[in-house]
């Protein structure tokens, strides 16, 4: 009822346009975690990351959203200075004000790859979303603070806390609320051609895509055959399909 009518559940409609078993349980759980303020682990294609942070973002009615992406293990604390602040004793030429304090009640940070977070920062990163408060770093100096924090990594977390690679304390407060897409390489085929149906029908509602056809159930199956495996890479497809066969 939520996603009919709420102009939050329509915009997840609007990026997952389909009504099967599986899907419908994940946008209802995506809802759900979107309207919450709680620290947030998404496990999603790498394509589809920033449209669904962006999408929890602005239901959340949050102003500004800062991304910070992770490409390889932090061997400095240049990160956590960003976030926290430092002791004016560490670096007393360049006090920049923290990230942290910057988005308070109007912001979302997002990290992405949160598996390369070195130890230490991942700690104060716990701390955080625990209790509301950040420590600046290498002080137990605590301000709150009102930020809406989301992580993504497609590493099993829990494994990498029983080799002793990930904080405990983080992966406790994200593991309540992680979310995970279901792959659309095993949806079944009902599933899968009733997305495609769904963003064959958004592009027809397009203005400049209003002259293209249909897509027939040869097509569906063409696509059906070679899955893709974001929903953004599906749409994409299910739009060049439709060019293609209008352009014949």
């Amino acid at each position: 009822l939520y996603l009919e009518t709420t102009q939050s559940g329509k915009l997840i409609n609007q990026l997952i346009p389909a009504t099967g078993p599986s899907l419908l349980k994940f946008k209802i759980e995506l809802l759900k975690l979107a309207l919450s303020k709680k620290a947030l682990l998404l496990d999603l294609p790498n394509e589809d990351l920033i449209s669904t942070v962006e999408l929890l973002h602005h239901i959340n009615l949050r102003e500004k959203l800062h991304v910070i992406t992770l490409q390889a293990p932090t061997e400095n604390f240049d990160v956590a200075v960003k976030l926290f602040g430092i002791n004016a004793m560490f670096n007393a030429r360049n006090q920049e004000v923290p990230l942290l304090h910057s988005l308070n009640n109007i912001g979302t940070l997002f990290i992405k790859n949160i598996h390369f977070l070195d130890r230490e920062t991942q700690e104060y990163l716990a701390e955080f979303i625990k209790y509301g408060f950040y420590r600046t770093f290498k002080t137990n100096q605590k301000t709150a603070a009102n930020v809406r924090i989301i992580c993504s990594s497609h590493q099993d977390l829990y494994t990498l806390v029983q080799e002793n690679k990930f904080s405990a304390a983080l992966f406790n407060e994200l593991k309540r609320t992680t979310i995970a897409m279901p792959s659309l390489i095993t949806l079944p085929e009902e599933e899968l051609k009733n997305l495609v149906d769904g963003y064959s029908e958004q592009a027809l509602h397009t203005d400049s895509l209003k002259h293209l056809l249909s897509l027939t159930e040869h097509d569906k199956n063409k696509i059906n055959s070679v899955r893709p495996t974001s929903l953004y890479d599906l749409k994409h497809k299910v739009q060049l399909m439709l060019m293609h066969k209008s352009k014949k």
